[in-house]
């Protein structure tokens, strides 16, 4: 058996981190949500991120990118007005697009659920 000295498996352990790339892969992570959120960070974020000191109470009143699901509080008519607020900022035709196709994704999943939630359940259908 090896005899390891205290010192050498702290340096191994604490090392270890410096081993696995600096961003991981997250499954289930949408990339779509993940380029938007940066465009969004990139140009909106000064007026809609709370931990800046240039964000606008207003601003955050209709979203706040400290919140992990940016758009979770946002009306449909909000999320339709990111679309039209990025369309003057200087970005590419894909990024247009981008931001176009999160928008419509975020307002057909929020219709799936409502449809979803307003239909009865399979079994109420059966008695």
């Amino acid at each position: 058996m090896h005899s390891y000295t205290f010192a050498t498996v702290f340096l191994l352990t604490c090392s270890a981190p410096c081993l696995v790339a600096a961003e991981p892969v997250h499954p289930g992570v949408d990339p779509l949500e993940t380029s938007v959120r940066q465009l969004v960070e990139k140009h909106c974020g000064s007026c809609h991120d709370g931990a800046l000191g240039t964000a606008k109470p207003a601003a955050l009143r209709i979203f706040d990118l400290r919140e992990e699901i940016w758009t979770a509080r946002m009306s449909e008519d909000q999320l339709k007005k990111v679309i039209g607020r990025t369309q003057n900022l200087q970005l590419t035709e894909d990024q247009h697009r981008e931001i176009e196709d999160f928008i419509q994704k975020k307002i057909s999943q929020r219709s799936g659920r409502r449809h979803r939630a307003q239909s009865p359940h399979p079994a109420a259908l059966h008695r």
